[in-house]
């Protein structure tokens, strides 16, 4: 199970790194839709942790909330990821940092994704990586 976490964990941070650096040729982990001359990049993520898709049945429809919000939930969360995986007592579940630029629009899609991927990850292992005032 360490090894499955570990092998998503470094899996996700190659795709931000590779997206924020703009080199998209990896394609079992970025999948970059035909793109002309003035066409965006379209990114995906891929979450290989089980469980993930039946946290993702459950929740509430992407349109629910704003691409905005998801971005900036993203941008805190990914904030206190790299905290953890520099100074965090439990670095075992943090082994990669996450290069997330926030000025980069992925989409809603990927905003959702990665949003709910943080959630899945605190409820999985009872963590609370972001203060939400529950």
């Amino acid at each position: 199970m360490k090894t499955l976490i570990r092998l998503f964990v470094f899996s996700f941070c190659v795709f931000l790194y590779l997206t924020v650096a703009g080199q998209t040729n990896t394609e079992w982990l970025v999948s970059e839709g035909d793109t002309t001359q003035g066409d965006k990049p379209e990114y995906e993520l891929i979450v290989m942790l089980l469980g993930y898709e039946t946290y993702m049945a459950t929740q509430l429809p992407m349109e629910y909330y704003s691409e905005n919000y998801y971005k900036l939930w993203n941008q805190r969360y990914v904030v206190e990821w790299n905290i953890r995986f520099h100074l965090g007592p439990r670095r075992d579940l943090f082994e990669n940092e996450i290069f997330y630029n926030p000025f980069t629009n992925y989409g809603i899609e990927l905003e959702y994704s990665l949003y709910h991927f943080f959630r899945f990850f605190e409820d999985k292992y009872n963590l609370t990586l972001v203060y939400r005032g529950r």
